[in-house]
C-alpha cells in the first residue's frame, strides 16, 4: 500500500515538473514580443509604452512593435520621447535599433535616446494602414559581467502629428 502511494505521488510530481517547465518556456517566448496598435485619424495621436527591460545577457534582445492603423489623406510626423520611470542602469548596456517597415531609422545606445534626443521621422499617407513601427533591444556580445543584475524601466511616448 505504501509502495503505490510513493509510486502515485512520484508521478504526480512529475507531472507538475513538466507542466511548469513547459508553462515557463511558454511564457519567457511570449514577453519578448510586445505589440501597440494605434489609430491614426485627423488629430494628434498620443500614447505611452511602458517598458521594462531586465534579464538581458550578451546576445540576447527584446523587441516591441507599434502598428499604425487608419487612414487620412494628409502624412503624419512622428515623434518618439522616452522618459525614465524608474531604475536605468541596464540602459548603457543595450543598443536600440528603430525601424518603420523594415527600413532602419535610427540605431544607438539606450541611454542616448532616455532623457535626451528623441527620434522622429515622418509617415507618409501611403503607409497608412500598414505601417510598422519595431523597437528592438538588444545587448551586443562584447558586454561582460557588468550589466548583471541591472534593469531599465522606461517610458516611450509616441506622437502622431497629422500634416508631417
Amino acid at each position: 500500500m505504501t509502495r503505490k502511494l510513493a509510486y502515485a505521488l512520484t508521478i504526480i510530481m512529475t507531472i507538475v515538473v513538466i507542466c511548469g517547465i513547459v508553462l515557463g518556456v511558454y511564457l519567457l517566448k511570449n514577453r519578448d514580443d510586445f505589440t501597440k496598435n494605434i489609430t491614426l485619424g485627423d488629430k494628434t495621436v498620443e500614447e505611452e509604452i511602458d517598458v521594462s527591460l531586465s534579464g538581458f545577457y550578451p546576445g540576447s534582445s527584446q523587441a516591441y512593435s507599434v502598428k499604425f492603423g487608419g487612414a487620412s489623406v494628409e502624412g503624419y510626423k512622428v515623434s518618439l520621447g522616452f522618459d525614465e520611470d524608474g531604475d536605468c542602469t541596464l540602459a548603457q548596456f543595450i543598443v536600440l535599433t528603430i525601424t518603420l517597415n523594415g527600413e532602419k531609422v535610427a540605431e544607438d545606445k539606450l541611454d542616448k535616446f532616455i532623457g535626451g534626443e528623441g527620434c522622429s521621422f515622418a509617415l507618409s499617407s501611403s503607409e497608412n494602414g500598414g505601417a510598422e513601427l519595431k523597437l528592438e533591444y538588444s545587448m551586443p556580445e562584447d558586454v561582460g559581467n557588468e550589466a548583471q543584475g541591472t534593469v531599465a524601466e522606461f517610458v516611450v511616448t509616441v506622437t502622431a502629428e497629422v500634416g508631417a
